[in-house]
Formats: C-alpha cells, sequence, structure tokens
C-alpha cells in the first residue's frame, strides 16, 4: 500500500504540508493580485480613492459570501479535495483574464472568476485541516491553525513585495500574470499529494467521483462568473445581494444551532456571537489596503528602513510581522496547553480588538512630528505591525474556534459562516476608509491630508476601544456555553 510505512505522526505532517503549501500559493496568488489592484483603479482607471475603496469593497463583498457555498460543495456534494482544485483551478482562470487585457469588461469578468474560484477554495483548506487533528488538542490545533495561518502570510510576504515592483515596472499584466503562476504551482502539489489523504474526506468525498456533480458545479461556476461582473458595476445593488445572502446564510446557522442538543446548541450559537464580534475586526483589517495604503501613498516617506518602495509596498509589514510573531504564539499556546492554562478564545479576541485600536491611535501623534505634510515610514510601520498582533489573536483563532465549538458535519459550512464576516467587512471596511476622503475634496496636500487621515484615526481608534469593552461583556456572558466547566 502507498505510504504504508510511515508512522501516523509522519502521515499527519505530510497532511498538514500539503495543506500548507496549497493555501500558501494560493495566498501568493492572491496578495500578487491584492496588493496592486486598488492602485490599478486608481493609475488605469483614473478612479477617485473613496470610489476605488468603494469598488475594492463590493468586490471584497462578493469575494467571501460565496464561500459558505463552497463549504457545502466541499463537505456534501463534491468532498473537499475535489472542491479545492476546482477552486483553484477557476483562481487561475480568473488571473490569466486579467493577465491577458486591460479592458474595463475584461477586468470585471476576471475578478469575477476569482470571486467564483474563492467562493469554491477558501474553506475547505481550513475544513481539510481540521480533520486531521485531534478535535479535543485544543493547544495543539490553536498551534496548528497558527502555523496554517502562517503559510498565508509567507505567500502574502513574498507576493507583497514582488508584485507591485513587477506591476510598475513591467506593466499591471504582469502583476497579474505573477499571480496565475503562484497558483498553479500550489494546485499542482496538491495535486501530487492527495495519496497522503487517504480516508481523509468528508460526506460528498465519500460518494466518490461524479461526473454529473462535477458538471453542475463548473457550468454554475461559469454563470455565477458571469453574473458577478455585471454586478461589480452595480456596487448599490451588489451591496443589497450580498447582505441578503449573509441574513439568510446566518439564519440558517441559528436555525442549525438550535436543532443540536443543549450543550452543542451553546457552543455553536457562541461561536456566531463571535463571528459578529469579528466583524469590527475585519473591517480595520480591510483598512491596510485602503485608507493605511492612502496614508502611505499620501502623508508617509516612501521607504522602509531607508530602502525605496512602492507606496502599497507597506502592505509587506502585516505577513513580515506574522511570520515573525506566529510561531512564537504558537509555541506559547502549546506550552500554556501542556500546563492546563491556554487562554480562552473569547480572551483572544478581546486582546485582538485592542490591539487593533492601538494600531490606529498610534498614528495619531505623528502629525505632530511631520515635515510638509510627510511623517516618518516608522508610524505606518508602527501601525502594521499592531494590527498584525490584532489580527494572529482574531482572524488566525477563527477556524480553529469554529473547529471546537461546532460539530464536525456542519464544519465546511460553519467555516463559510466565519468567513462572511469578510463579506460584510468589505463594505463597512469601505465606508470606514471614505471617513479619510471628505466630500468635495477632490485633491489635497500632503498638508492637508495629514489632519483628515489623523482624526478619522482617531475616531476608529476609539470606536475599536468600544467594540473591546463590549467584547470583554460579550466573553462573560458566552464563557458559560463554551467552558461550562470553567477552564
Amino acid at each position: 500500500m502507498i505510504n504504508s510505512d510511515l508512522s501516523a505522526q509522519q502521515m499527519e505532517q505530510n497532511r498538514f504540508n500539503s495543506i500548507f503549501v496549497i493555501e500558501m500559493m494560493e495566498r501568493f496568488a492572491f496578495y500578487a493580485f491584492n496588493v496592486i489592484i486598488v492602485m490599478f483603479f486608481i493609475y488605469q482607471f483614473h478612479l477617485p480613492e473613496a470610489q476605488a475603496a468603494t469598488l475594492f469593497g463590493a468586490f471584497s463583498a462578493l469575494l467571501y459570501v460565496f464561500i459558505p457555498v463552497g463549504g457545502w460543495i466541499g463537505d456534501y456534494f463534491l468532498g473537499t479535495k475535489r472542491t479545492i482544485i476546482i477552486g483553484g483551478v477557476f483562481l487561475l482562470i480568473g488571473y490569466l483574464i486579467l493577465a491577458s487585457s486591460m479592458t474595463v469588461h475584461m477586468v470585471f469578468l476576471g475578478m469575477g472568476t476569482i470571486i467564483i474560484g474563492n467562493g469554491f477554495f477558501k474553506s475547505n483548506p481550513a475544513s481539510l485541516l481540521s480533520k486531521i487533528f485531534d478535535k479535543n488538542d485544543a493547544a495543539k490545533r490553536d498551534a496548528a491553525y497558527s502555523m496554517y495561518y502562517m503559510a498565508i502570510n509567507v505567500g502574502s510576504f513574498v507576493s507583497e513585495i514582488v508584485s507591485p515592483f513587477v506591476a510598475h515596472k513591467f506593466g499591471w499584466q504582469w502583476g497579474f500574470a505573477l499571480a496565475g503562476i503562484g497558483l498553479a504551482i500550489g494546485v499542482l502539489n496538491f495535486t501530487l499529494g492527495l495519496k497522503y489523504f487517504h480516508g481523509i474526506t468528508s460526506i460528498g468525498g465519500e460518494k466518490g467521483a461524479n461526473l454529473g456533480r462535477l458538471i453542475i458545479t463548473i457550468v454554475a461556476g461559469i454563470v455565477l462568473a458571469i453574473l458577478c461582473s455585471f454586478l461589480l458595476r452595480d456596487v448599490a445593488l451588489t451591496k443589497t445581494i450580498m447582505f441578503t445572502i449573509v441574513a439568510i446564510a446566518f439564519i440558517v446557522f441559528l436555525i442549525l444551532a438550535i436543532s443540536l442538543k443543549p450543550g452543542a446548541r451553546g457552543k455553536m450559537i457562541s461561536a456566531l456571537i463571535l463571528t459578529l464580534m469579528a466583524i469590527c475586526f475585519y473591517s480595520l483589517y480591510q483598512q491596510m489596503f485602503l485608507s493605511l495604503t492612502f496614508f502611505g501613498m499620501n502623508n508617509a516617506a516612501h521607504n522602509i528602513l531607508g530602502i525605496p518602495i512602492h507606496p502599497e509596498q507597506f502592505q509587506v509589514i502585516n505577513p513580515l510581522a506574522v511570520i515573525i510573531i506566529a510561531p512564537l504564539l504558537s509555541v506559547l499556546y502549546k506550552r500554556a496547553g501542556k500546563r492546563g492554562k491556554n487562554k480562552k478564545i473569547t480572551t483572544k479576541f478581546a486582546v485582538g480588538l485592542l490591539f487593533s485600536a492601538f494600531a490606529f491611535l498610534v498614528l495619531v501623534p505623528s502629525q505632530g512630528f511631520a515635515h510638509a505634510g510627510i511623517v516618518s515610514s516608522y508610524w505606518i510601520i508602527a501601525a502594521y505591525v499592531l494590527i498584525s498582533i490584532g489580527e494572529l489573536f482574531v482572524s488566525a483563532l477563527g477556524p480553529s474556534m469554529m473547529s471546537q465549538l461546532v460539530p464536525e458535519k456542519f464544519m465546511g459550512f460553519a467555516t463559510g459562516i466565519w468567513f462572511l464576516a469578510l463579506a460584510i467587512a468589505g463594505v463597512t471596511g469601505a465606508m470606514v476608509s471614505n471617513m479619510t476622503s471628505p466630500k468635495g475634496a477632490n485633491t489635497m496636500t500632503a498638508v492637508q491630508s495629514l489632519p483628515v487621515f489623523c482624526h478619522a484615526f482617531l475616531t476608529i481608534g476609539i470606536m475599536t476601544l468600544g467594540a473591546t469593552v463590549l467584547m470583554i461583556i460579550v466573553k462573560l456572558c458566552i464563557d458559560r456555553f463554551i467552558y461550562p466547566k470553567n477552564i
């Protein structure tokens, strides 16, 4: 038999490595695209910053609203592993469409294809990861998901350095082509590693390969990709549809929770509450691509440690910080778990929101050290580091939280529900970003824009402190459901 001589521990490690690589390369591709897309709107189509942020918000909303559907397909229709591969192929096609043409029609079609590919793909690697670790070993799972989250940031770190350079040096098409190359490598590696996952499957995977279900999935994906390409042209309609889908998905989640026995019901409802609280964080997370990038473009020196950069490359601080900090947290989680002192996930959420508040408040005093409206890049670097720490306490542990609180049979759908928080944050994040673009001000000098940014960041920071207090109150209410033995 294949791999019959491998120990259980080696097999577990091979499975983790395979998932690590596909996630890393998919994120490499996505962030190679994501780091340049807003600047692409501004420079290629000459959109104002506020309009570019709004379009990016609509794209982000659609990007994540289909994830629960992809989770269901992986759980019950095709199987997790097949859905990962189909999602990867759709993403690859989307990046290649963007790389082949710069017309607005092709751009929207490429983005629509990326939206659907992401829907198929996004929740399934985390769902597959949940199946290879003991559900009762919370510390080990937290550590694994932290390292898994580092895979995301390894991929994004490299692409966020290279993609802007390639795009500015050789053209936007080559930046998008770089994304396609990364995705192709990831899909190929995962396909070659399928042999390690024998016996690790979902209900849909147990049904075996079925050409009819495969054709239905592909045709539906193509139709939805075309539909999304048209929705991106009507942001108001996109918002309405997105909120409707999100509301329905959350109601379904609640109905599923109510159908469970009391203990499981309390945990699943707690997972839903934590997901709602995470929307606040994700709205802040969006600012790394929007208001913080605009702040870097307009009011920060364009260098990191004296090395000249393009303003969108400030985003590389985020994955770099996560790569450094995630392994340290992983070790701390394991040690705390061995001593029986692993912190409650509700506590980690509150800490994450607190760091996110500091990320914006730290920028407020920068205006006192500006020269002609330009501040040192160290201010924005500090902001990215702080929000990255918050990210590790909230976003990185979201799938782990779901895997601990939600029954196995609902895992793919529940992971998709978690990512719906990102869909809502696509809209709310754009609204937050637009606080830095006063109405009637098409352009501002650096001296004029700096106090506008700093006032907006002060408001965002204070609101996030309020959300942190609310999270602490919520924690006191739901801890008794999540930790009935007060462990």
